[in-house]
């Protein structure tokens, strides 16, 4: 690391154990030194978690829980828990719980939530990975994937002015890492690994974070590597077929098995994040989105994605992470089955199809010169949205073209996305595989979204 960059990330590091989350860098420095420290017995680390009343009632809950307690045997005290879960595994476990009740007590930042809902993912996939290779305590796998980017968290819980500078940035096409490098003049994968350090988060996790190549600190990258995967592309996309023939590789198992077992361990992850006392999470995860799964709505759902939808137009608009999140909200939250956001490409001669969910296929559709030539170009020219059932199916036939029709299934509707008096683009969602019919309330759902999606985009390329 240059010189020039040293105090920026030294000065984070005072930030975050100081003003940012105070509680948890002391909750961390104890109970690490007394991890530390020869002699150390469980008396000891059970006096300092059980300082923390509310830290100590929620370990407890999460000791007795199967995943680390898988012979049910009851656990009613922090000594016991360390006896019989291990002292390692209760230290780790301690110091991940401390920073998830710190870090939602900060500014909830979108990314928050997603980077949690990463971590939680990995956390899962990491520990079943270990699990498999009966690793003996898979429940250190599994914190240390969760605390792998602690950086990342951590500074989303408390980023202001630079947060918005780094939204910015990557909103006008900068990656991630090359939009904190200029803000911050260090990266957050560099936060991580020095908090990783200085607070003493276990060697499993530095291992992990520095690049080892022990099996363990690959089962933690690993996790990583399929959370990360589907939070970008989508469990459809080939990026994730390529993770998982990475995945059935390290495992030494049949391409089939590991898609089955990625599957499971990312429905497991809402669970475990709602074990530790983030139900809301599941929003982030994609496992509503596996295939072959059906859509249902769930109108709690919906309100929680219209919130995070908010909080995100609260910011520097980043136009894919809302179209994904609109996404979600569209196929879990109103019960969709296949969507997808079309949006004019830069000469207006096409839509591009760049965003979808369920068996929907990316791709570019021309329109043609005369508006009402075909059904979307109609759509776009009318700025209403269009149900296209049996019932009316014969009415728009005609302007059903081959290349429309590869991408449209009955029931379906189109929703234009508006910006002032021009339509931008399309969202488009059906319920194909169940024939449901698509209901004054449900055509009311997918209007607020589309409008909420309208409204970021706009701001965006106003």
């Amino acid at each position: 690391m240059s010189d020039g960059r040293r105090p920026r990330l030294d000065d984070w590091i005072r930030r975050l154990g100081g003003s940012g989350l105070p509680i948890f860098s002391r909750t961390v420095q104890e109970v690490s030194g007394i991890a530390e420290r020869r002699g150390s017995s469980a008396r000891d680390l059970a006096d300092a978690i059980g300082r923390d009343a509310s830290l100590a009632a929620r370990l407890l809950r999460v000791a007795n829980s199967p995943i680390f307690n898988p012979q049910g045997r009851r656990i009613e005290t922090i000594s016991s828990a360390v006896v019989l879960v291990g002292f390692d595994a209760v230290r780790e476990l301690a110091v991940s719980l401390a920073l998830i009740e710190q870090v939602l007590q900060g500014r909830r930042h979108f990314k928050v939530t997603r980077e949690m809902s990463r971590a939680f993912h990995a956390a899962a996939q990491a520990r079943a990975f270990a699990e498999h290779r009966r690793d003996p305590t898979p429940e250190e796998v599994f914190v240390a994937a969760l605390l792998l980017r602690i950086g990342e968290m951590a500074f989303w819980s408390v980023a202001d002015r630079e947060g918005t500078g780094i939204e910015r940035l990557m909103a006008s096409g900068s990656s991630e890492a090359d939009a904190e490098q200029q803000v911050l003049g260090f990266t957050l994968a560099e936060l991580s690994r020095r908090l990783v350090a200085d607070w003493r988060l276990g060697e499993l996790v530095e291992r992990a974070s520095s690049g080892g190549d022990d099996v363990r600190a690959a089962d933690v990258r690993m996790g990583h590597r399929v959370a990360l995967a589907v939070e970008t592309s989508g469990w459809r996309a080939a990026r994730v077929s390529r993770t998982i023939d990475e995945v059935a590789a390290h495992l030494g198992v049949p391409r089939a098995t590991a898609i089955e077992r990625v599957h499971e361990n990312a429905q497991e992850a809402a669970r475990i994040a709602a074990l530790y006392g983030v139900p809301t999470i599941e929003t982030y995860l994609l496992q509503a989105e596996l295939p072959g799964r059906p859509a249902r709505g769930d109108a709690e759902l919906q309100l929680r994605v219209l919130k995070q939808i908010a909080e995100h137009l609260d910011g520097a608009v980043n136009p894919d992470e809302l179209t994904r999140l609109v996404l979600r909200g569209v196929r879990r939250g109103v019960g969709m089955e296949n969507a997808f956001v079309a949006l004019r490409s830069p000469s207006g001669r096409s839509l591009q199809i760049r965003h979808v969910v369920g068996g929907s296929k990316a791709g570019v559709v021309p329109l043609p010169a005369a508006s009402g030539d075909d059904l979307f170009a109609r759509t776009l020219a009318s700025g209403k949205p269009l149900l296209v059932t049996d019932a009316n199916l014969g009415e728009v036939r005609a302007l059903l073209t081959d290349e429309i029709r590869r991408h449209v299934a009955l029931p379906f509707v189109i929703l234009p996305i508006r910006a002032g008096e021009r339509s931008i683009g399309l969202l488009y969602a059906d319920r194909a595989g169940s024939g449901a019919a698509i209901d004054d309330e449900t055509l009311a759902a997918l209007r607020v979204f589309t409008q909420q999606l309208a409204l970021g985009l706009a701001s965006r390329s106003g």
